[in-house]
């Protein structure tokens, strides 16, 4: 990442290669917590400033004004992990304000996509990671909905489903006819 940003002339005020930082505040933040304990304080203390410096502050400027881009979901997954890490309540709030902001410009109220299926699909799954790292509180609080509606639906997302499953009112369709070899 440092190489990255140098090589693309980093600047704090108008940052480049989003998708970049993105996959660095995600990894860094699901990856430092784990090895930190085998870290010197003065290695913990190098990364951490430069992390903060060039991935979550860039980030959060990034979403001070969300764009109808892809972008935004894609940015707001990797400054939740950034922000959790550092315990950054502003960050937090600035990326779930940018996950709703985008579904809030791409989901129609038919529960279509508008801009199609693929430039859906990858900040999709970003967005379900990023749901991965909150509490079913947070989900609540958010989604302004009971703690035990979200806990039910977690619940439910884990069940295994069969490709043999039924579809449709005739039940004449399975959900594996819709999964592409």
């Amino acid at each position: 990442f440092w190489v990255h940003a140098e090589i693309r002339k980093y600047n704090p005020q108008k940052p480049k290669g989003y998708i970049e930082t993105s996959y660095i505040n995600s990894t860094l933040g699901f990856l430092l917590a784990a090895v930190k304990k085998d870290m010197t304080p003065e290695e913990l203390n190098a990364i951490e400033t430069a992390w903060y410096e060039k991935g979550h502050i860039p980030a959060l400027n990034w979403l001070e004004t969300p764009n109808n881009s892809n972008f935004t979901a894609v940015i707001s997954n990797g400054a939740l992990y950034s922000s959790k890490y550092f315990n950054d309540k502003r960050g937090w709030d600035l990326a779930v304000k940018g996950l709703k902001h985008y579904i809030g410009v791409t989901i129609e109220a038919d529960g279509s996509d508008s801009e199609g299926y693929s430039y859906y699909s990858y900040p999709a799954g970003q967005m379900a990671q990023a749901a991965l790292i909150m509490t079913p509180e947070e989900i609540a609080e958010e989604m302004n909905m009971p703690v035990e509606r979200v806990r039910e639906i977690l619940k439910i997302s884990q069940e295994p489903v069969s490709l043999e499953t039924p579809i449709g009112e005739e039940e004449d369709s399975h959900l594996g006819d819709f999964i592409q070899d």
